[in-house]
Parts: C-alpha cells; sequence; structure tokens
C-alpha cells in the first residue's frame, strides 16, 4: 500500500493540516516487526492499519508533502513544529554548509530548539547574526533559541544525520 492509495481511501486532510500517514492491508500480505521491540511493533500496527511515523500535509493545490517524523517534532511552548522545516531555511542561507535541528530542554518552554550547523569554509557568522536572519524567515517559535558551530555533522550509516547522537550529547 502506498502514500497515495492511503489518501484515496482516509479522509482526506483540509490544506495545511499535518497528519499521520498509514497503510491498510487489504490482502493481508502486509507483515511488519520492529527486531526485539514487541511494544513498538503493537503501537506501529493498529486496527489493520500500519503507521510509519512519517507526517503530511496537502497544499492549497492539492499536492502533498511528507513534512517530517511524529518523532522528531518539537513541542516547545504548546506550538509544535517540525525540524525539516526551519532545516530548510537554515539551508537557504548563503554561509551553511550543512545544518540539523534537535530538541533541546528549556526551562520555561519544556522543549526548544538547537541548530546545529556547519559553515562553509572561511565563513564567519555570529549566533546572533544567524539567530535574527532566521526570525526574518520564519514565525518566532519557531527560531533556534541556540546554535552550535560544528565542524561536520554525525552521519549514521544510511549517511543521515545522526540526530540521536546529538541528542543525546547536548542536555542543557
Amino acid at each position: 500500500m502506498f502514500f497515495g492509495d492511503w489518501l484515496q481511501r482516509r479522509e482526506m486532510l483540509s490544506p495545511n493540516k499535518v497528519a499521520l500517514i498509514g497503510a491498510i492491508d487489504q490482502d493481508e500480505s502486509l507483515t511488519y516487526r520492529q527486531w526485539n521491540q514487541p511494544e513498538a511493533t503493537a503501537e506501529s500496527l493498529v486496527n489493520g492499519w500500519l503507521y510509519t511515523g512519517d507526517l503530511a500535509k496537502m497544499d492549497q493545490d492539492g499536492c502533498y508533502s511528507i513534512v517530517g517524523r511524529l518523532k522528531n517534532m518539537i513541542k516547545s511552548g504548546g506550538e509544535i513544529f517540525y525540524p525539516a522545516e526551519i532545516e530548510d531555511v537554515m539551508h537557504s542561507h548563503q554561509a551553511i554548509a550543512e545544518a540539523a535541528l534537535i530538541p533541546a530542554p528549556d526551562p520555561k518552554w519544556g522543549e526548544a530548539s538547537r541548530a546545529i550547523v556547519v559553515l562553509k569554509p572561511g565563513i564567519i557568522l555570529s549566533e546572533q547574526e544567524f539567530i535574527q536572519w532566521l526570525r526574518d524567515r520564519m514565525a518566532h517559535f519557531k527560531v533556534p533559541k541556540s546554535v552550535v558551530y560544528v565542524e561536520e555533522l554525525p552521519k549514521t550509516a544510511a549517511n543521515k544525520v545522526d540526530k540521536e547522537c546529538w541528542s543525546a550529547n547536548m542536555e542543557g
């Protein structure tokens, strides 16, 4: 079952509403198990639906896009947002080679976002300049509360940014 098939069979999303993607197993051929994690498997399989953890939304033109993953969303002061959206904006800055957004504990908001950034060679960009640049381009609650500059971002075997590594090592 593919994303498009699911959308045709489920209640259609209203524009800009984010929803969890699921797939139904009509011919009972779907087998899904998380290795040695029966609780996680049970959470993913609900009433014949497999929920991937991916989140999607429909735009005004009726086009669907993946906006992030449920476990990656950041909840800050009652607002919910997705790192992928902010990362796209960060990557549009001419000084940024790579960037990732992770949640960080915050005593006031519960969670805040922290930008982990690799600058292009020879570039200097202060944390304050970068945060102001972001404020000019997005809602203020989405702007990272802090920026950490690094030489490189850790990657998984699939060459994706290993945010779990940063989250575990960047408390506070």
